[in-house]
């Protein structure tokens, strides 16, 4: 009866095993993305940041028009968040004039706050 019973626990925990084994995923990555438009990052906030400082601007300024999107894999604190948006809305977004922060102000105005 014992013997019976080892062999009941076995199975059971065998099948719970290939169980566990067949419910992971090796397609679906282990990240998880998240798709931004360019035109919804706000400025002066860590997705810009980490855009300005992930993403080669020179692509966008410096080259002939293109047509057609662009997608940009940008990692904030483990996370990695897709930013996508055509080649004419990326110019404008490196184009366009940042709100500055008082702690720029300063350093602009070597010292000086006004």
């Amino acid at each position: 009866m014992k013997a019976l019973k080892v062999v009941l626990v076995a199975a059971l925990v065998s099948l719970t095993m290939l169980g566990f084994a067949q419910s992971t995923d090796i397609d679906r990555p282990v990240f998880e993305s998240k798709y931004v438009s360019i035109t919804d990052v706000k400025p002066l906030s860590a997705l810009d940041y980490a855009i300005r400082a992930q993403v080669d601007y020179s692509l966008f300024l410096f080259s002939h028009e293109r047509s057609g999107f662009y997608i940009a894999n940008v990692k904030i604190s483990s996370r990695i968040i897709k930013v996508r948006g055509t080649y004419k809305e990326w110019k404008s977004y490196f184009i366009r004039k940042r709100p500055m922060l008082p702690s720029e102000t300063v350093v602009k105005n070597k010292g000086r706050i006004e």
